[in-house]
C-alpha cells in the first residue's frame, strides 16, 4: 500500500487500485475494477485502461487544479468531463485526453448503473526505486536519485524529505527528465531516516507521492596510508623515473609496481596508491580497490600509458614516437573501480 497526497493506492500482485480519501479499507464497489492505466499522457493523447466490467462503462476524467494545494480529487466533480470510449471489452477500454486541456495530472473514473472504480491518477509521480551516493544512503553534501516514471514534465521538480522528527526539508532537482531525478544533499542536513516525497510539478497537494525512505550518514572516512608504485623497484627508482620526463627517453614498463601498491591498498581497506614524477609504461587493466585515490607528483609530471605502435608522447618529430616490437594492443578496459579517485 502507498498514499499519493489525499489518496490510497492498493496494490496486489503487480495491480494497482486507487481509492480516494484516507479513510479505512473498505469493501471493493459492485462497479467497474481498474487494475492499471497507461501514463505518462498528454492532451489528444490515448489511455489504456485495464480491469474488470469494463465493457459497458463510460469515463469521466478530470484535470487536478496546479494552483491549489489543498484541493482533492473528489472536490473537482463538478469538472468531471465524459470522453468518447474508442474501444472497449470487458478488461479494457481506451479514451482520449481532450485535446484542448493543459498538460498535468488528470484523475479518470469508470462508471456503469452498479458504480464506479473510484477516482484513478494518471501523470502522478510514480517512483520505482531510490539511489543515494552510498548506494542505499546518502551524505551531506553528496546526492539522491529517484528512478520511475512521470517524475518530470519540463517543471520544476521536487522532493521532500520528513525527519521523523522536525520540519521536512524541500529540495529542487538539478538534474530531470521524465523517468530520473537528481537532488544534491544540503551539506547541513541531519544524519537519519527520512520519509521521501516526490511531485513534478502538477496536481497541487495530492501530486505529492511517496518515494520511500532513504538514511542520510556521515561520509565515510577513506584510509590515509601510501603505497609508492616505485617501492617495488627500491632504492633509486623515482630518481630514474624521472629521467623519463626528458624527451625522447624511453618509457618503461611499471604495470608490476602499480598492481603490487593496489594490492597493498586493497589488504589496508584502501588508501593513497601514489606516483612520483615519471612516465609509467602498463600492459594490463588496473583494478582499483574501493576507498582507493590514486595520486600523482603533481600536474603535468605523471603520465600512464597503455600505449602500443609509434604513439608520440614528446609533442612531435621521430625520435619521440614509441616503438612496440611485440605489436600488443592496449586492454580493452583501462581502469575498473567500485569507490576510488584520482587526484594530482
Amino acid at each position: 500500500m502507498r498514499t499519493c497526497g489525499n489518496f490510497m493506492v492498493w496494490s496486489r500482485c503487480g495491480l494497482a487500485l486507487l481509492l480516494a480519501g484516507l479513510c479505512p479499507p473498505m469493501a471493493l464497489s459492485a462497479g467497474p475494477q481498474v487494475f492499471w492505466a497507461s501514463d505518462p499522457v498528454g492532451p489528444d493523447e490515448t489511455v489504456l485502461v485495464q480491469g474488470c466490467d469494463l465493457g459497458e462503462a463510460v469515463v469521466e476524467l478530470a484535470r487536478l487544479a496546479d494552483d491549489a494545494p489543498t484541493a482533492a480529487v473528489g472536490t473537482a466533480a463538478a469538472r468531471w468531463d465524459r470522453p468518447a470510449i474508442l474501444q472497449a471489452s470487458g478488461s479494457s477500454l481506451k479514451f482520449t485526453v481532450p485535446a484542448d486541456w493543459k498538460p498535468g495530472i488528470f484523475a479518470f473514473r469508470a462508471r456503469n448503473k452498479e458504480g464506479d472504480s473510484g477516482p484513478v491518477l494518471l501523470n502522478a509521480p510514480d517512483p520505482w526505486w531510490l539511489q543515494g551516493d552510498e548506494g542505499a544512503a546518502a551524505t551531506p553534501g553528496g546526492w539522491f536519485r529517484v528512478f520511475g516514471k512521470s517524475l518530470n514534465f519540463h517543471r520544476s521538480s521536487s522532493l521532500r524529505l520528513e525527519p521523523q522528527q522536525g520540519p521536512p526539508i524541500t529540495l529542487k532537482a538539478d538534474a530531470a527528465d521524465c523517468y530520473a531525478l537528481r537532488f544534491v544533499m544540503p551539506a547541513n542536513i541531519e544524519p537519519g531516516q527520512y520519509t521521501a516525497r516526490v511531485h513534478n510539478g502538477f496536481g497541487g497537494q495530492p501530486g505529492w507521492c511517496p518515494a520511500g525512505t532513504i538514511r542520510i550518514e556521515p561520509p565515510p572516512s577513506w584510509p590515509v596510508q601510501r603505497f609508492s608504485v616505485l617501492d617495488f623497484y627500491g632504492k633509486g627508482a623515482a630518481a630514474e623515473m624521472r629521467k623519463t620526463l626528458i624527451k625522447y627517453q624511453p618509457i618503461p614498463d611499471r604495470t608490476a609496481g602499480i598492481q603490487a601498491a593496489l594490492k597493498k591498498a586493497k589488504e589496508n581497506g584502501g588508501g593513497i596508491v601514489y606516483f612520483p614524477a615519471g612516465r609509467y609504461g602498463v600492459k594490463a587493466p588496473l583494478d582499483v580497490p574501493p576507498r582507493t585515490v590514486l595520486k600523482g607528483e603533481a600536474t603535468g609530471l605523471v603520465v600512464l600509458w597503455w600505449g602500443a605502435g609509434r604513439f608520440n608522447l614528446d609533442g612531435g618529430g621521430e625520435q619521440g614516437l614509441a616503438r612496440d616490437a611485440t605489436g600488443a594492443k592496449p586492454p580493452a578496459e583501462l581502469l575498473s573501480a567500485a569507490s576510488s579517485a584520482s587526484k594530482t
